[in-house]
Formats: structure tokens, sequence, C-alpha cells
């Protein structure tokens, strides 16, 4: 049984999920007593320890693995030469180092678009579509899938980052071409809603199932692992997407179901570029 002078502590959850700490203390005074009960919000706290917590393992863990693979690759052609040619190591060597660096490439830009500052500027999100589209355009070669600008105006003004929004776009139609079969097309557009602009991006891949979409811009999810084992990432892309998304006051969208594919909208809210 607590002492009368310290509070009775339990940490629970509410009907909503949010993490709720209770702390009871009982009081007596001149006229009357009884018991004073606080409720504490933890949901906020918890939340960034739970990324702390997955940060450390990323780090620990996922960004480790692929170098220590190339260790044991090199300790087993110390060991036995002759069983792998020098071209066979070199290229094994250079995809774990390209895993690893991507790793940490996504890890960086993450923490970057939440707290760097933004830098916003007059921009067209029209170029920004297209120079997205150009600078896939070798992945997408590669992967033997086409990617189309389906549609989109003229000119489509917007004042944001334009390094941001390029990076969150990028991600959202590198995905698309990863999962998307050979010999099937990526259809990106831009489309005018009241007040808003819409960037879409639909693919022919695997989908996505409805229970699962909420899990998607959560950082370190990986809902494909056993579908695409051969993709290399640890779920950061589309939490930057996310975070970029949100810092310019927008929202996305997802559409998909198992087997039809998947369509994302990054959803701006429409501004006016002032007169340059």
């Amino acid at each position: 049984m607590p002492s009368r002078n310290l509070p009775a502590r339990r940490e629970g959850r509410d009907a909503k999920g949010r993490s709720v700490l209770v702390q009871s203390r009982q009081f007596t005074d001149l006229a009357q007593s009884g018991w004073l009960v606080t409720l504490v919000d933890l949901t906020e706290i918890r939340s960034a320890l739970q990324q702390r917590d997955e940060a450390m393992h990323f780090i620990s863990h996922d960004i480790r693995a692929p170098n220590a693979s190339i260790l044991t690759l090199l300790e087993m052609h110390q060991a036995y030469p002759g069983r792998m040619s020098d071209a066979e190591l070199m290229q094994l060597i250079a995809r774990y180092a390209k895993t690893s660096l991507g790793m940490a490439e996504n890890f960086i830009q993450l923490a970057s678009a939440e707290s760097q500052a933004m830098r916003r500027e007059p921009l067209d999100l029209v170029d920004v579509l297209h120079q997205t589209v150009d600078e896939v355009w070798v992945l997408a070669r590669d992967a033997d899938v086409q990617v189309l600008v389906a549609g989109a105006p003229e000119t489509a003004p917007f004042m944001g980052d334009r390094s941001l929004l390029c990076r969150a776009l990028a991600n959202v139609v590198n995905n698309a071409v990863k999962y998307s079969p050979r010999r099937t097309t990526v259809h990106c557009t831009l489309a005018e809603r009241p007040g808003k602009w819409v960037l879409a991006v639909r693919d022919e891949g695997p989908g996505i199932a409805p229970a699962l979409q909420d899990k998607l811009f959560a950082p370190f999810q990986r809902l494909h692992d056993r579908s695409h084992p051969g993709i290399a990432g640890v779920g950061l892309g589309l939490a930057l997407v996310r975070t970029v998304v949100q810092r310019h006051g927008g929202s996305i969208e997802v559409e998909s179901d198992e087997g039809k594919g998947a369509e994302f909208r990054l959803v701006l809210p429409q501004s006016e570029a002032p007169a340059q």
C-alpha cells in the first residue's frame, strides 16, 4: 500500500490509444479529506522515446549489417582465395556499400526534413514534377518500368521549399518504380482541386492492404519485406514524404488494395507565387 505522502502512479492507455499517467494522492485538511487525481498525457513523450529506440536499433543493427557483410566477404576471400573472382568480390562490396550509404542518406534526409528551416521560394510544381520524372529515368529503365506524366496544367505556382518537395516526390516515384512489375507503367499527374494542388503517383504493383495503410508513413516500417525481400531499405522514405508535406501545410492520401496497385496523392494548399 503506497505511503500517504507519496502519490500512487499507474500508466496505461485510454480509449483513444493515448498513453496516460494517472497519479493519485490522499489529502486531508481541516475542512475535508479525499483524493487528488492527476492525469498526464504522455503520448508525445512515449512516441519520441519509441522513435529514439528505433533510431538506435537502426544505427546499431541495420546500418552496420552491410558493413559487416563487406568484412565477412574480405575475410572469406583471404581465407579461401580463388573461390570468388576479384570482379565478383568488387561487385558484392559495391552493392553492400551502396546499401549502407543509402540507409545513412535516408536517415540524414529524414532528420534534416524534420528540423531544418524551410527555404520557401516561388516555384512551379509542374517543373518539380518533370524534374522528378527525369531524375528517376535511369532507375525506371533498369527496372523496365515506364514513368509518364499523364496530366498536368501549364503552370502550378506554389510557395515552398523546392529541395524538400523534389526529395519527397522522388521518394514516392522511386517506391512506385521499385515495386512495379516489369513492363508496367507508373502514371504521374498534377491536378487542381478547390484551393489545392494534388500531385498523384499511381503504380501497378502489389498494392497495400487497407489495414496496413496507417503504418505506411511511420519511420522504420517495411510492409513488403516478404513479397519483395530483394528491395533494400528500412522504411524511412515515406516518413520523409509525410514530414515534408505536413510542413507545407498539406496532407497525403493513399488509395490501394492488395494486388491492385497503389496511388499516392500529395495534397498541397494552393498559393500564388509573388511576381518576380
